[in-house]
């Protein structure tokens, strides 16, 4: 069995299949500027391959497509409920750390 990828590159400007050792990959961030986006900490990447430098050089002369759109995570009742139980075992724990803790003092300081 081989290790090999069954996913074809393709050059992002033209399509055409790219070998494994003949492409150009090109990475570019850039900061969210929408309002909606404004306390999202990520930059937003893109990603794209290219079978030379002139057809990079051609992408990079078009405006850059729109970022994605962030969806707001929103936990599920399963989350929650892990988180609940999390929190739970959480103060428990301390709660047994007080405690043994407040025996041995007593047992050292007063025995």
């Amino acid at each position: 069995m081989s290790d090999a990828q069954d996913i074809e590159s393709r050059c992002d400007y033209c399509g055409k299949v790219v070998s494994d050792r003949g492409w150009i990959g090109l990475e570019v961030s850039r900061p969210r500027v929408a309002p909606e986006e404004a306390n999202y900490p990520f930059p937003d990447y893109l990603n794209e391959i290219f079978c030379s430098q002139e057809h990079a050089a051609l992408w990079l002369q078009q405006p850059l497509p729109d970022p994605e759109p962030v969806k707001p995570y929103v936990p599920s009742w399963r989350e929650r409920l892990m988180d609940v139980g999390l929190v739970s075992a959480l103060v428990v724990t301390v709660a047994f750390a007080a405690v043994g803790l407040t025996l041995t003092l007593r047992w050292l300081l007063f025995d």
